[in-house]
């Protein structure tokens, strides 16, 4: 008898939950949009969405429910019964939350006509293969244009005072000078300027300082004493150095993972490592286990957002609740990282020596690698089992062969490098391409730009993101600025701006005024 009871309990429940996902058909998204949809998300669809379904119930899809069973879901939600109540986990839902919850119900539980059902996280579209797309028949000759207006006419063009300021700012973060805009008055030619403009060092000064914010580079290691980062500033000059030079964005991501295990390491490729210590850093740590642990969590998830555009570290201590990413993921990333070891005596922080140079990095002062286990719960003091290096399993049918290269250091991260920038990782050149579209139009064509994930925003024009894409890796050669030349010269960048453009409004940053 109790087991029937339990049993229709069960039963209710599931009929019940699926009215949070009920009645596609309605027209008024407005409450369910703003109120509804995030209170599901945050705590519903961790246990009963994309990525699990427990009671075969998924509360990110639309589904038919009967009128009668919405008073039992509002039964649930406000039981005080522990065994219950819904959600069973947390904390009581808030009363303006029930309230919007039970406004939502009585109006028919509505979701706005155009509510997507989620797809399979396989077929999420940031993992297809990056493939160049054909451009559509139009007159405008710039690839940009055709793809963004098609058919459709140009916009206005700025005016030439407009855009050689705009120009001006973009790229090294500086106006012109009076003779300058004298001289493009006489001459009147937008390509020069922007070629021009590549070749002067203010212009790696600037989008450096773009990519340092992603580094999260800072000066000082933040905590009580702040004490500042010994030759950090080394790290820094290099960016800038590669910007300017021209360094092409795969060798510039390979040497940041690992450039002090490339065949032809030096004191240059090795600087770029800082960018796995730019993180913050106690010098006197109440765990040093867990301290540890939270460094490689800084160099797991700075690289997986900086490159990637995925959230992994909030798999540390469980399963990703939003994206198809898992504790062994994680764990597989932190065992690339793990052999690295930072130089320090006691509180004070050391440098290593390459020749003459004193270079803020790690030290992989092995080829044998210390094993790596999941942690239960992220705790440090808690080992499981046991995990080999490798990429996230969603985003490659073979892994990457993480073999050491005999030398003095495992060749772990060179492996996980080359992976990164390789031609068939779907999302890098993306992520790239994005991030620099983000600092020339104002709002990236995914607005999400370290977020390329399932719960990031889709992109606003995906072919043309992968158009891109596809043109940054093969034809450019991964060159930022045969990418910012191309940007700069289409129409899209050029235009008037007004409610209606691609361009946006946005202020000047506090570093060029």
């Amino acid at each position: 008898m109790f087991k029937n009871n339990t049993r229709f309990v069960r039963f209710t429940l599931l009929v019940a939950l699926a009215s949070l996902c009920a009645n596609i058909q309605a027209a008024e998204p407005g409450d369910y949009v703003h109120s509804i949809r995030p209170l599901l998300n945050q705590r519903c669809v961790p246990c009963h969405g994309t990525l699990k379904q427990e009671a075969d119930l998924r509360l990110d899809a639309g589904s038919l429910i009967p009128q009668d069973i919405h008073d039992e879901l509002l039964r649930r939600v406000t039981s005080d019964d522990e065994t219950d109540r819904m959600p069973p986990e947390g904390s009581r839902l808030t009363a303006g939350q029930l309230a919007e919850l039970q406004q939502w119900i009585h109006a028919g539980a509505p979701f706005p006509q155009d509510e997507l059902i989620p797809t399979k996280p396989s077929e999420h579209w940031s993992f297809q293969p990056i493939k160049r797309p054909t451009l559509p028949k139009s007159e405008h000759q710039h690839p940009i244009d055709a793809l963004l207006f098609g058919q459709r006419d140009l916009p206005l063009q700025a005016s030439y005072d407009a855009l050689l300021r705009r120009i001006y700012l973009d790229l090294v973060g500086l106006p012109p000078t009076i003779a300058e805009q004298d001289r493009f008055a006489t001459d009147g030619n937008l390509n020069s300027v922007i070629d021009a403009l590549l070749d002067r060092p203010e212009y790696g000064e600037r989008w450096a300082r773009h990519w340092l914010d992603v580094a999260r580079y800072a000066d000082s290691n933040g905590y009580e004493r702040d004490a500042e980062k010994p030759f950090v500033w080394r790290y820094r000059d290099y960016v800038i150095q590669a910007f300017n030079r021209d360094k092409p964005f795969d060798r510039f991501a390979i040497e940041q993972i690992a450039g002090d295990e490339l065949p032809d390491a030096n004191a240059e490729t090795t600087i770029a490592t800082g960018f796995l210590r730019l993180g913050h850093w106690d010098d006197e740590p109440a765990d040093p286990q867990t301290d540890r642990y939270d460094q490689l969590d800084d160099m797991v998830s700075t690289t997986s957002q900086a490159f990637l555009g995925l959230t992994i570290g909030c798999a540390r201590c469980h399963d990703h609740k939003f994206e198809p990413l898992s504790t062994r993921d994680y764990y597989s990333l932190v065992a690339v990282f793990n052999p690295l070891q930072r130089p320090q005596q006691g509180r004070t922080e050391l440098t290593v020596k390459v020749g003459e140079t004193d270079v803020y990095a790690w030290q992989e002062p092995s080829a044998m690698a210390p094993d790596t286990h999941i942690l239960v719960r992220g705790s440090a003091n808690r080992p499981g089992e046991r995990v080999e290096p490798a990429v996230p399993a969603i985003l490659v049918q073979q892994q990457p062969d993480f073999v050491s290269n005999g030398n003095q250091t495992t060749g772990r991260r060179l492996c996980l490098a080359k992976w990164i920038a390789s031609t068939d990782n779907p999302l890098t050149a993306r992520v790239i391409v994005n991030r620099i579209w983000q600092q020339h139009f104002g709002e990236g064509l995914v607005s999400t730009a370290s977020d390329f994930g399932l719960m990031g925003s889709p992109p606003t024009h995906p072919e043309l993101l992968d158009w891109l894409a596809h043109w940054f890796m093969h034809e450019a050669k991964w060159s930022l600025k045969k990418l910012h030349r191309l940007m700069l010269t289409s129409r899209a960048w050029q235009s008037a701006k007004n409610d209606d453009s691609i361009i946006r409004y946005r202020r000047l940053e506090v570093e060029a005024i």
